[in-house]
């Protein structure tokens, strides 16, 4: 019977896998220069998501005005607040806003239980109004009162893309305008 000898010592140059340590750290330092690139973009892409998502909670907030006039057949109004429970006169909206039952038709909340919805906001955008509308009212018809269409204007401050804006007939009918290039004088 033939015996092999078998040593526990390789001859040569062992053979590692893996990394050294100057290899590890000219990929961090990669990792460190692309995810420094990227923050930036990074950071006006979520402000876009964002906007987007107020541009809708709008839109929906304003239909679900409309409809809630038209069920209770009395007056509806959503307003600028940053509270929740008493109304801002102002044109800028990106604090929150507040749409309320009007059944004495003042234009104002009146109890603690006239707040319907409250939406308020955590982005840093801008929301106006077009002058001359701090508040919207709905009519029991669904109508909106007075003189002229409500535009609200959305501007990204990190983004160099034009204001989104929601417009509303004085018949109820919403749309939303994207990339209005018109309005980027408004921001």
């Amino acid at each position: 019977m033939r015996y092999r000898y078998i040593s526990a010592v390789q001859c040569g140059r062992p053979d590692y896998s893996g990394f050294t340590l100057l290899e590890l750290l000219i990929a961090v330092a990669m990792l460190i220069i692309l995810v420094t690139l990227a923050i930036p973009g990074m950071s006006a892409q979520i402000q876009n998501s964002r906007a987007n998502a107020a541009i809708f909670e709008m839109f929906s907030t304003l239909a679900l005005a409309r409809s809630e006039s038209i069920k209770r057949g009395y007056r509806v109004g959503l307003c600028p607040t940053d509270d929740g429970v008493n109304c801002k006169n102002t044109y800028y909206w990106q604090d929150g806003w507040m749409l309320f039952h009007d059944p004495d038709s003042n234009g104002l909340p009146d109890t603690a239980n006239a707040q319907i919805v409250y939406h308020n906001t955590e982005i840093s955008i801008q929301i106006m109004t077009t002058s001359g509308r701090r508040k919207v009212i709905y009519e029991p018809d669904g109508t909106v009162t007075g003189n002229s269409n409500l535009t609200m204007t959305f501007c990204r401050p990190l983004s160099n893309l034009p204001p989104d804006q929601i417009v509303q007939s004085q018949t109820g009918r919403i749309r939303i305008e994207r990339k209005v290039s018109l309005a980027t004088s408004l921001c």
